[in-house]
């Protein structure tokens, strides 16, 4: 009987020859020559150690349950633990490769991809088990890349570090170093064809629970993250990660070292990392794939993300709490130079480009074409709107105008009023036009549309008895009731300011236009 060399050496160890293993079934002998299964006995329990590669796991697993089945009361209590390509039939180390992806495009915000490389190389150097791993690297990764790498690096675990989106696509690079978000249902169906290969995949960006929810379709292990997370928690669950692989741990158990890594560094982001097992993948959402958000960066230790959706009648409010606490974190973390991100969802242009890609998928109908065409305009001015309100909402936090919004309910008005005005939810036929202009710089003006009580308060305000009293006279802007300053005039004044800095020919110095101070309102 061909015996097994020990591999726990201090244990006292069960032993199953690969003769014995082949008795169960004639499948084992495509891989037999590569399995070793050792059993040691620690106190009262048995707990089993299994070594493998390819479609052994499978077979394994079935062996086990036959012998528990066999012997039920030398096999009561046994404890699984996947260590993939570890040990071949002689007991020798095999080498495990490690491919480490990185996209840092140069219209996101930089990350410390660098430094995350240089702890993993560290790492594993310093591991008792150095020589069980294989490190390969590849940076500024475009699509073609990833597939390139994987034919030809051959690796067992994947590490992609990078940034992501609120929708899980993670953002590569392309031929000129921008942007280019892939979608999780695309990487999924890539990863399919290296599940033999590939056991595991860590996706260290933010949102990436989704793109791990879809690969672990055909992979056994895939780390993503449920939100965006830090720079500083992304490298400490690396650290740990790869410490307890060095270390000879599981998978399971590198995950748990890895977020008890990030407590260890004082980074309350300890829950943001998921393991999500084969078999155990929630359902990717049907329209995940087509939705396109702005990129979600790994955020330095401090800064701030805001997600804002839009509706056509402004500002959409689903967790009243949740939206005031983001904001609150937001004007703390301007006040402290800290970057601040707003990730934008425009609903009706979402609405518009499914329609465009149901009509492309359906048959090319002349109805369909001019109906196309209609879509394509439609969406070009949302686009646009969500562009303006996008470049609009950091302004709110500018050192000038910031001091403004004492509270974070006057921030949320002025959100609501740059909304309104650029969908031209805000005109009415009985509306009264107001001038707001900026003094000494007659070219920087803009008009404000006043209902019937935002009139009531302009009189009240300035106590005067119609508004026609304001022809010619240059009212400060602060003479405005506390409502149609936030509502209509802040507003009105950014989106001005980022029309004349569009214009190259008449560059505007953007911080000086935003002094309230130096703004008046009147009729001409």
């Amino acid at each position: 009987m061909n015996r097994m060399e020990r591999i726990d050496a201090g244990d006292r160890s069960v032993r199953l020859s690969l003769d014995e293993i082949r008795l169960w079934s004639e499948e084992a002998e495509k891989w037999a020559s590569e399995t070793g299964l050792v059993l040691p006995e620690r106190g009262e329990s048995l707990k089993f150690k299994l070594y493998w590669e390819g479609p052994a796991q499978a077979y394994i697993l079935r062996v086990l349950n036959r012998l528990k089945a066999a012997s039920p009361n030398q096999m009561q209590e046994y404890d699984v633990q996947v260590k993939a390509l570890i040990t071949d039939d002689k007991g020798a180390n095999r080498v495990v490769s490690i491919l480490f992806l990185a996209a840092d495009p140069t219209d996101a915000s930089r990350l410390r991809l660098g430094e995350e490389l240089r702890e993993i190389q560290e790492k594993l150097q310093l591991a008792k088990l150095r020589e069980r791993f294989r490190l390969h690297q590849r940076m500024s990764v475009r699509p073609a890349d990833i597939s390139q790498a994987l034919l030809d690096e051959q690796p067992q675990i994947v590490h992609f570090s990078g940034h992501g989106t609120a929708t899980g696509a993670l953002c590569f690079e392309n031929q000129m170093g921008e942007t280019h978000p892939i979608q999780p249902d695309a990487l999924a169906a890539l990863f399919e064809q290296f599940a033999s290969q590939v056991k595991c995949v860590v996706l260290n960006a933010c949102y990436s629970e989704i793109q791990a929810n879809a690969i672990a379709e055909h992979i056994d292990y895939v780390v993503g993250m449920n939100q965006a997370i830090g720079d500083k928690a992304a490298i400490a669950f690396t650290i740990g990660f790869y410490q307890a692989l060095g270390a000879g741990r599981t998978i399971e158990e590198a995950y748990k070292l890895g977020c008890v890594q990030i407590r260890l560094q004082g980074v309350p982001e300890h829950l943001t990392p998921v393991l999500v097992k084969k078999g155990q993948a929630k359902p990717l959402p049907r329209e995940a794939s087509k939705l396109q958000l702005p990129i979600e960066s790994r955020q330095p230790t401090g800064a701030v993300a805001v997600s804002l959706v839009f509706s056509k009648d402004g500002l959409v409010i689903k967790d009243e709490r949740e939206l005031k606490a983001s904001l609150t974190e937001a004007l703390f973390a301007a006040e402290n130079q800290l970057p601040v991100t707003f990730n934008v969802v425009l609903e009706p242009l979402e609405i518009v480009e499914r329609y465009i890609n149901s009509i492309e998928s359906g048959e090319a109908s002349p109805e369909n074409r001019i109906t196309k065409v209609n879509l394509l305009k439609q969406a070009r001015t949302l686009e646009a709107n969500k562009r303006a309100i996008t470049a609009a909402l950091p302004m709110l936090l500018l050192p000038p105008i910031r001091p403004a919004f004492l509270s974070v309910d006057k921030l949320i008005e002025s959100i609501q009023g740059l909304a309104r005005q650029l969908f031209e939810s805000d005109y009415s036929v009985n509306a009264d036009a107001l001038d707001v202009f900026r003094t000494n710089d007659p070219k920087l003006k803009t008009v404000i549309w006043l209902d019937g009580a935002e009139v009531e308060g302009v009189k009240s305000a300035t106590g005067l008895k119609s508004i026609s009293a304001l022809v010619g006279s240059g009212w400060d802007l602060f003479d405005l009731p506390r409502e149609v300053r936030f509502r209509k005039a802040i507003p009105a004044i950014i989106l001005e300011i980022i029309r004349r800095s569009e214009d190259a020919d008449e560059p505007i110095d953007v911080l000086k236009a935003l002094d309230l101070h130096k703004w008046s309102i009147g009729l001409h």
